[in-house]
């Protein structure tokens, strides 16, 4: 790491937070290229502002700095439907891919690590048949679908791209946010029945990922899965309601939730409406075994992770 000189678009972001401490633990040079301003003190020397859609911008960073590889993070990630045309939406996510290729020529990148989303693939179509099958969750999916096209008509040195999926901890956005008020509250039910098994990820694991991905240009074009291993979504929210007010997550009967999320799709002042109840009690299977046999299976203490992530939510102006 020490000879490498990674440039993140995004690096301001929750991932980008987690993986810029990392790099520079590690010792590497990082350029952090992000209109927001990092959330960490430390992290301020290495951020210059700018947009990812400005081709001269980020050409002129990458001039001055010779970026050996390249993380691009930079995202819009609302999942709301809006009914607008995707770039107009997501003009990131859609259009940013163009923008790196463009002012990236000449600068000969070992790897470069495009950040995607388990979005591409929704959770009611089983498991991809291969690393182009999509069928997409949400307008932010589709986007994320254009954006791992684009990449490989357009990119013409290695890269990988990486899929995280739920990815929680310390610095997130606002819908996890949310969900910490609901459980600290004691307000947050989770549906009984049938434990519902889907793939979370610490935040520290999806940023140790792709810097052990940055480190292998022997598996370029190949699509990795950034998780820990899939568990029943109770044990995951209680473990962090133990964390942020000492208290296990109540359950509640799955009819009553759905009466819940009917009221919500009219009364959008009801914390629950249809979308969120199919989320909660639907399985969402990814393949992860090939990033666990390249990459190795992340082992992280999930327990200290919920308390580093009540202590950051507690303490949040």
């Amino acid at each position: 790491m020490h000879a490498d000189r990674i440039l993140i678009t995004g690096g301001s972001g929750f991932i980008g937070t987690a993986l810029v401490s990392l790099l520079q633990h590690a010792g590497a040079e990082v350029r952090n290229i992000d209109l927001a301003p990092p959330q960490i003190d430390e992290h301020h020397s290495v951020w210059i502002k700018g947009s990812v859609l400005d081709e001269g911008a980020v050409r002129a960073v990458a001039d001055a700095f010779r970026p050996t590889h390249l993380v691009h993070l930079a995202a819009e990630t609302s999942i709301e439907t809006t009914g607008k045309r995707l770039s107009e939406m997501y003009p990131v996510n859609v259009c940013a891919t163009d923008v790196l290729a463009n002012a990236l020529v000449g600068h000969p990148l070992q790897l470069s690590i495009f950040v995607s989303t388990q979005y591409v693939c929704g959770p009611q179509g089983g498991l991809p048949r291969d690393d182009t099958h999509f069928f997409p969750h949400t307008e932010y999916g589709e986007s994320k679908v254009a954006m791992e096209k684009t990449v490989r008509q357009r990119w013409t040195s290695p890269y990988v791209i990486v899929r995280p999926t739920y990815v929680w901890g310390p610095h997130h956005t606002k819908y996890f946010r949310d969900v910490c008020h609901t459980l600290a509250r004691g307000t947050y039910c989770h549906p009984g029945g049938t434990p519902v098994i889907r793939a979370y990820a610490y935040v520290d694991t999806v940023a140790q990922m792709i810097i052990d991905a940055l480190a292998r240009p022997d598996l370029t074009g190949r699509v990795l899965y950034a998780t820990d291993r899939p568990e029943d979504s109770y044990a995951f929210v209680n473990r962090l309601s133990l964390a942020l007010r000492g208290r296990p997550a109540r359950r509640a009967p799955r009819l009553l939730l759905k009466g819940l999320a009917l009221i919500g799709d009219r009364w959008r002042r009801c914390p629950m409406n249809s979308f969120r109840y199919r989320s909660m009690t639907t399985d969402y299977p990814v393949p992860y075994t090939y990033t666990f046999d390249q990459l190795g299976e992340p082992k992280p203490d999930l327990t200290a992770g919920a308390v580093a992530t009540a202590h950051w939510f507690h303490n949040l102006p």
